[in-house]
């Protein structure tokens, strides 16, 4: 019954995208200068492309299906961005936004991060934290909850230089500063704790986790969870309703940064997906401890790859992805990992022969399953959100599989769907 509704709910938005638009007062904010380069007359442009930056951002569904967007740090760290409604197909204020990828204004170089969340999004500029969106909970970060339009300097933070930033799918941000001190703003409530302040209270600029001003090196924001890495050891706050973060079985908010048992050192990176796509409100988390993955909370819709739908209530290691995991994403149906330089994907939309994500099949794959139809190379990130995949090479080849959403996927708009990964790029 869930991949009935989650299908429905897929045409519903597909056919939305090119009838709906959204209406917003919007704010005019300036936008930085960008200074242009001079190249000396005998300068030669090079044949080799420039290295793209370890982490694009894409936001292939989200809970409402009328918004959705993605941004893509692009060769030469130029941003380019497109999608529906308020996360702007051209970053020049267009609320309606485009499916044709385009440069952000502002944005043509220096961008070392980018993340898209369901109604704003995020990007760093030579340390310079910029946000835009819809901001009805203050999740852009400027003092108050106005539309954003273009990309703006968050506030008060001008003194501070940031490496990382998230954006959630439930109007969160969060961003780590070059000397691993935490900030967090945005929605507020007891679904979705920031732990800077008392639950909904506004949080209209960034604001400093007690507890995390130093040695913070990864952050992700889900739907109901907040998850951060500090000196190698795993710390999560935020709803807390079925105990899935090991400390309150209660179902009562855990309000503030919590050690997870059993990930007190070693962990380099964390993923806390959104909730489940089945009605259960609890999150999934996993995380890369010593190259092996550990995960805790729902898993419903195999959304932590185990092999069965067995709820973890404390950090477990995973029984398949023991070792070389280098990357991972988990999500509300799904998720995928690098394992030794292999994508590998799972869950209740994942096609069990391929890999792939297909929303025309009944089958499930409960455990981890090498990404048919991908070129020969040696993988070392992916990102998505269960219907949609993306994955990047250590060569900086780019691939994208799923629900294409007219054209999310770099793919013809008409394709609804991309069985076979296709190139993401580059758009030149």
């Amino acid at each position: 019954m869930g991949a009935f509704r989650f299908r429905a709910l897929t045409v519903v938005f597909l056919l939305c995208v090119s009838a709906c638009t959204t209406s917003v007062e919007e704010r005019v904010v300036p936008r930085a200068a960008v200074t242009t380069p001079t190249l000396s007359p005998t300068s030669t442009p090079t044949p080799t492309p420039a290295p793209l930056p370890a982490h694009f951002g894409v936001r292939m569904v989200n809970d409402s299906f009328v918004n959705s967007g993605a941004c893509r740090i692009h060769r030469g760290s130029s941003l380019l961005c497109w999608g529906k409604s308020v996360i702007t197909g051209d970053g020049l204020g267009n609320m309606t936004g485009g499916f044709i990828p385009a440069e952000v204004s502002g944005f043509s170089s220096g961008v070392s991060d980018v993340s898209v969340g369901t109604r704003h999004a995020c990007a760093i500029r030579n340390g310079d934290l910029f946000c835009w969106g819809e901001n009805g909970s203050g999740e852009v970060g400027v003092g108050d909850a106005l539309p954003v339009s273009t990309p703006a300097p968050v506030l008060p933070t001008a003194s501070q230089s940031f490496t990382m930033v998230r954006a959630g799918a439930r109007d969160q941000t969060c961003a780590v500063t070059n000397t691993g001190a935490l900030y967090c703003w945005g929605n507020n409530d007891s679904t979705t704790s920031l732990g800077v302040a008392s639950l909904d209270v506004a949080v209209t600029v960034p604001t400093l986790v007690p507890g995390m001003d130093s040695g913070v090196t990864s952050v992700d924001v889900g739907a109901g969870v907040i998850c951060a890495v500090k000196a190698g050891a795993l710390y999560c706050w935020g709803a807390n309703p079925s105990g899935e973060l090991g400390v309150d079985t209660s179902g009562a908010p855990v309000t503030g940064p919590s050690l997870i048992a059993g990930l007190e050192a070693g962990v380099t990176a964390v993923s806390a997906g959104d909730r489940s796509r089945s009605g259960s409100t609890a999150s999934s988390i996993c995380a890369i401890r010593s190259g092996a993955l550990w995960c805790l909370g729902e898993n419903d819709l195999h959304q932590l790859g185990t092999g069965n739908t067995t709820f973890l209530g404390v950090a477990t290691a995973h029984p398949d992805l023991t070792g070389g995991v280098s990357s991972v994403v988990v999500t509300a149906a799904g998720g995928c990992a690098i394992q030794s330089g292999v994508v590998k994907c799972w869950g209740e939309y994942t096609e069990p022969s391929t890999g792939v994500v297909d929303l025309s099949s009944i089958t499930q794959a409960p455990s981890p399953v090498a990404v048919a139809g991908l070129p020969s190379a040696t993988w070392s990130s992916v990102v998505g959100n269960g219907a949609g995949f993306c994955a990047r090479s250590v060569d900086l080849q780019e691939f994208c599989w799923g629900l294409n959403l007219a054209g999310y996927l770099f793919a013809d708009p008409a394709t609804g769907q991309v069985l076979t990964p296709v190139e993401a790029g580059p758009f030149e």
